[in-house]
């Protein structure tokens, strides 16, 4: 399997942004996923207030 799905995935073209605005927001989701960790993306309901993660280990 690939390690970017997003990146092989077929596209119907459309006029429709908002198509690819969640195009976007899926390849980023599948980048963080792979550099960060599977459950690095969740609803912002299941969260926990003051545990964020830094790339670089930034304050």
């Amino acid at each position: 399997m690939s390690p970017h799905p997003a990146e092989h995935a077929t596209r119907q073209l459309t006029f429709d942004h908002t198509i690819d605005k969640a195009l976007l927001i899926e390849a980023v989701q599948d980048r963080a996923r792979q550099r960060y960790g599977t459950d690095i993306i969740k609803p912002a309901t299941l969260g926990h207030p003051g545990r964020i993660r830094h790339a670089r280990g930034d304050a």
